[in-house]
């Protein structure tokens, strides 16, 4: 027989499980009576944690807002105060004492109890005043009651032979009436071994210690001052590093340290040096008072960074008094000296955020170089331009003294490059007084220097998309224009374009301009940037706009389809729904603008589901199909029979367009140049042209107004309601009267019968077996190219669609659009 795997429960088990489950109850902060329930059913409270090795009384200690009741009632059943964690040693008082919730009541309880107060910790050595100590919800009262319990603690030290005032030292919750009672109780205050910090460096140290808590400590406390930590610091230097430092504080140390005045730390910094640092408000007036009363040696450098007091107050932001800098300057301080990374103190006083432009002067007339280079080659007007704003007079008073706007850092970043980088706005007016102080700057550049937009002042002005303007920009490129006949540096410019869309769109407006005034269009592929700009998620119908109009071509097939398929099959996705409204105006701008939505014949619109109507009636208010039948009958040349100097024309279409000004065109000799009179009868025959002012003028003489709303179009709907019609469709006995130039253009199997039958054809009956409202509906979109869903369901929707291919349709796309959308009833 084979043994379980699984292990039947004891009881044994069952009482660990109870024991462990009390323990909890007593961790958690759980209520008494749930604790006494556990007890009733059997838990022994006197057990120890097999994990933490610590009682009942331990956890109920670290438990969340412990209270007098529960200690009292785990003691009364057994429990002892004194028994120790096996771990660390400590007793359920040291655990309270721990504790962040720790109140005064449990504390005398378990001090009435019978607890060791003198217990330590074993690992560290310390005792409860200690943990007392550097508990952040500590109490004057708590110490007060210990120490009056135990008075033995205040001499107490821990195995790093510190005292509980350093505890207290390091403490958040510092206050001037827990010293006190550490004073009253004369808490030892001992020299630190190990290069510790002493009490007053904690409490300097310490950002929560007031003023006052450090100037009560001066009045009560020990000092040390022969004492230095690891750094080398001694307490006065660790004082004027405080942000709590004054007067008063300076004067109650410093006699103290009156022979130690000038001592220096293991970096070579002494009090002065340190205090030139300090980020105080009042700090300029700290500073002299401090020079001016106890006398330090001003020339001192620290040897680590090779910093005087001059380049100390120069970095420090604080510092804007220019009596200070004059004041050491007198004082006899370098004002050229240069530190570790050859940097001055003008340099370093460009490089911070609150330059004043009267300390600048008198940097500048004092003798300050400011042509300094440091390690990275940066001079201080390379610092200063490295911000979000720039004063202008700054600029031209460093100009003035000789400045070299040739310099280049490390990175070969010019002062410009600064400039057009960190400005927020780009201030123009000072890249233009750069720009005409050095004419020649990025003529003279090497190749090897400046080859590619990436290395050009141009390029990080766009990586700059909160600070570039039109200004800013429109000198950079003017200055850097020969650079876009590089098709790469193109390629990248318009690629920063493109990754960087929070450029102004005026911006890019700008830039397209000046490409097509100085012929350089071609160099920029709209096309195939619009193309990118349709999987781009964004739609920006400005910046769509705007590339649509500055394009040289439409109808460019790009991954074998136009910009218009790309658009609406991307308004078919679902998760372009929000953008519909979007590609929607953009796909109407593209249609006025000309393109085709029949291109490329391989990806037909007819073929694409159009789930957006706005898209849809768009596109079938775009199928120009007219237009372009006549175009091509025109260049088919056939069936002509009038003449107009060389070009064979028809005469009932130039009739129907410029009616009585067709016979004084004939007629009379006009003088009309071959350019005019092309334009004209391009015109006659729907050609897109340019309406010039030569043009528009013949157009005046020809008695036609408005031609550019005079369409093609309009005239062949006139033409389909005039009576004046030269053939006959016979239809199941029914005539239906039309012009057979109609017939001639739009479809091929007509065209095909009247080059046979070309002068004796007057009339003919259809075989299509067709009703004769198809054909009359039929024969309406031949000559209006506009069909009504009302009018497919007159005309019954089979016979329509067997008419598209048994007519041979030059140009069917737009019927077959109206056909396949009544079928799939898309729209209403």
């Amino acid at each position: 027989m084979k043994s379980s795997s699984k292990r039947k429960l004891t009881v044994k088990d069952g009482q660990r499980n109870l024991n462990a489950e009390f323990q909890s109850k007593c961790l958690d902060g759980s209520d008494l009576e749930e604790i006494k329930k556990l007890y009733k059913q059997g838990a022994n409270p006197k057990k120890f944690s097999p994990d933490s090795s610590k009682t009942c009384l331990h956890f109920v200690c670290e438990s969340p807002k412990p209270t007098v009741d529960k200690l009292e009632f785990l003691i009364s059943v057994g429990v002892r105060p004194n028994l120790r964690d096996l771990f660390s040693g400590v007793n359920c008082f040291g655990s309270l004492c721990s504790n962040k919730d720790l109140n005064l009541e449990c504390m005398d309880y378990l001090i009435n109890a019978g607890v060791d107060l003198k217990n330590r910790d074993l690992i560290n050595g310390m005792t409860h005043l200690h943990v007392l100590a550097q508990n952040k919800s500590v109490q004057a009262e708590m110490l007060e009651l210990l120490l009056t319990k135990c008075p033995e603690l205040a001499q107490a030290l821990d195995n790093k032979d510190l005292s509980a005032f350093y505890y207290l030292s390091r403490n958040d919750s510092i206050t001037i009436e827990l010293m006190d009672v550490f004073f009253k109780y004369e808490v030892l205050i001992t020299e630190p071994t190990l290069f510790k910090p002493t009490v007053l460096q904690y409490l300097a140290r310490n950002l929560h210690c007031s003023e006052e808590m450090i100037i009560h400590f001066l009045k009560k406390g020990q000092l040390f001052p022969f004492y230095e930590d690891s750094d080398g610091n001694n307490e006065f230097i660790d004082l004027l590093k405080s942000s709590k430092i004054t007067k008063h504080i300076i004067d109650l140390i410093f006699p103290y340290f009156e022979n130690r005045i000038d001592k220096k730390n293991l970096y070579g910094e002494t009090g002065l040096l340190v205090l030139c640092s300090n980020q105080k408000e009042d700090i300029s007036q700290l500073i002299k008072y401090f020079v001016q009363n106890f006398h330090p040696d001003v020339s001192v450098v620290a040897p680590s960074d090779q910093k005087n007091v001059l380049h100390r107050i120069s970095e420090n932001g604080f510092i804007n008094d220019l009596e200070l800098f004059q004041f050491f300057y007198e004082k006899g301080v370098n004002i050229n000296h240069q530190n570790s990374l050859k940097r001055t103190p003008l340099w370093l006083y460009c490089n911070r955020e609150n330059v004043r432009i009267e300390v600048v002067t008198w940097f500048l007339q004092s003798g300050a170089e400011p042509n300094t280079i440091d390690n990275f080659k940066l001079t201080c007007i390379h610092n200063y331009c490295k911000r979000e704003s720039v004063n202008f007079e700054i600029i031209k008073l460093l100009f003035n003294k000789n400045l070299n706007l040739n310099q280049r850092d490390y990175k070969r970043f010019s002062i410009s490059d600064y400039v057009c980088i960190y400005n927020k706005p780009v201030n123009h007016k000072i890249l233009e007084f750069f720009l005409n102080k050095n004419p020649d700057y990025y003529q003279n550049l090497t190749n090897n220097h400046r080859r590619l937009m990436e290395d050009h002042t141009i390029s990080y002005l766009l990586k700059n998309k909160e600070g570039v303007n039109i200004q800013s920009f429109s000198l950079m490129l003017n200055r850097q224009s020969h650079l876009l006949y590089n098709k790469a540096n193109n390629d990248y410019l318009m690629k920063l374009i493109w990754d960087f869309q929070k450029i102004p769109i005026g911006l890019l407006d700008y830039l397209l301009k000046f490409a097509q005034e100085n012929k350089l269009i071609q160099y920029f592929d709209i096309n195939t940037q619009l193309s990118y700009l349709t999987k781009n998620e964004k739609f920006d119908v400005q910046l769509f706009k705007l590339l649509i109009d500055k394009r040289n071509n439409q109808n460019t097939i790009i991954d074998g389809s136009t910009i218009l398929h790309k658009l609406v099959t991307v308004s078919n996705n679902d998760k372009f729904n929000g953008h519909l409204e979007n590609i929607s105006q953009i796909v109407e701008h593209l249609l006025r603008d000309g393109e085709d939505p029949t291109i490329p014949n391989s990806y037909n619109l007819t073929s694409i589901q159009i789930a957006n109507n706005r898209i849809l009636k768009c596109l079938l208010a775009s199928y120009n199909n007219l237009s372009k039948d006549f175009e091509r009958f025109y260049e088919r040349n056939e069936f002509t029979d009038c003449n107009l100097k060389e070009f064979k024309l028809h005469k009932t279409l130039l009739e129907l367009r410029i009616g009585k000004a067709f016979e004084e065109i004939k007629n009379i000799t006009l003088k009309f140049s071959d350019e005019i009179l092309l334009q004209i009868i391009k015109w006659v025959y729907g050609y897109k042209i340019n309406y010039s002012k030569d043009l528009l003028i013949w157009f005046e003489v020809l008695e036609i107004n408005n031609p550019e709303e005079k369409t093609l179009n309009a005239d062949l709907k006139k033409l389909y309601q005039s009576n004046n019609k030269d053939f006959i469709l016979i239809v199941q006995g029914e005539e239906i009267p039309v012009h057979r130039i109609i017939l001639q253009a739009r479809t091929e199997i007509y065209r095909e019968m009247f080059r046979i039958y070309s002068e004796t054809l007057n009339k003919i009956s259809d075989y299509s077996h067709k009703t004769p409202q198809s054909m009359k509906v039929f024969v309406k979109y031949l000559y209006t190219d506009v069909i009504t869903m009302q009018e497919i369901k007159f005309s019954n929707f089979r016979q329509l669609a067997n008419l598209i291919d048994f007519y041979q349709i030059t140009s069917p796309s737009k019927l077959e659009m109206f056909l396949r959308i009544w079928k799939q009833k898309k729209i209403n």
